[in-house]
């Protein structure tokens, strides 16, 4: 499970015990359907032991110990869930219903039991524990218990001065969440309809900014800009835009670029000229 999750490649004996816990399930398929042919699964595929450049990796010994103390609890859980509930039993129901009716009317009570199970084995299950981010200068934040979220201008102390808005208030660090740009972007986005009338097309018009500067944001925050962004764009009817990405890797602008690509009112998306930024800046023509 630790390789899976971290996408670590995996030993030949981890293979072969997916393919011998497959037995029991496939089995019981066969069986139930007149011991019809089953194909077990080749969980190797032929090249489990093609590592491509990357070496084995284990899991340190509290990590071990951790997880495998979270499974047994895990079983635990599901047991009493399935003794409590009763679920062997109504499974067995369902399965010897002798008519279609009975079948359905235990299927129903089966899932609802199952259902419930699943209900008291989350609740049984330890939260994991999250990891709160430290509030910085410019962190964009949420207050707690609250839906508003703002952005902080300065720390003094255990004190944050947060811009919610227009207004600007001083509250403890303790009530502060720091949450995602993205998240931020979502909570700040109008929530009305775009209905939008002439008049105030034009006054959009007027305040539209036809460059946008994503330069040292992540790519999900960078993308979620762009996209609100391209639709005031095409509102108010701009033939051109531009994008500021920098250069970098590169990665920012390949993504903006296979973005712009799904957009059908994008005409073109090609590098500035060298004198203005060149490959660091998109030029966006759109076909209006």
């Amino acid at each position: 499970v630790y390789c899976l999750q971290n996408g670590l490649p995996l030993d030949m004996d981890v293979y072969d015990m997916a393919e011998w816990c497959s037995l029991a399930e496939l089995g019981t398929l066969s069986m139930d359907n007149n011991c019809a042919a089953v194909t077990f699964p080749d969980f190797t595929r032929g090249h489990w032991n093609d590592q491509k450049g990357y070496k084995h990796a284990y899991a340190p010994a509290e990590e071990e110990a951790a997880a495998e103390a979270a499974a047994e609890a895990y079983t635990a859980a599901q047991k009493a869930a399935a003794k409590a509930c009763n679920l062997w039993a109504l499974y067995d129901n369902v399965k010897n219903a002798t008519d279609a009716k009975a079948k359905a009317k235990a299927q129903k009570i089966y899932d609802s039991a199952v259902v419930k199970a699943e209900k008291q084995i989350a609740k049984e299950q330890p939260q994991p524990e999250v990891k709160k981010l430290p509030v910085e200068v410019d962190s964009k934040v949420r207050l707690m218990g609250h839906d508003g979220v703002g952005v902080v201008q300065s720390l003094r102390g255990k004190k944050a001065q947060v811009a919610f808005g227009q207004m600007l208030t001083t509250v403890d660090v303790s009530r502060l969440e720091v949450i995602s740009s993205a998240e931020y972007h979502r909570a700040t986005r109008p929530q009305t309809p775009r209905t939008v009338y002439s008049s105030d097309i034009s006054q959009r018009r007027l305040n539209f900014k036809t460059s946008i500067d994503v330069r040292g944001e992540r790519v999900a925050d960078a993308l979620d800009q762009i996209r609100d962004f391209v639709d005031d764009a095409l509102m108010v009817g701009v033939g051109t835009v531009t994008i500021l990405h920098g250069k970098g890797t590169g990665a920012l602008k390949e993504e903006i670029r296979r973005y712009l690509r799904t957009v059908p009112a994008v005409q073109s998306a090609v590098d500035d000229h060298p004198d203005r930024g060149g490959s660091g800046i998109t030029v966006v023509t759109f076909s209006l």
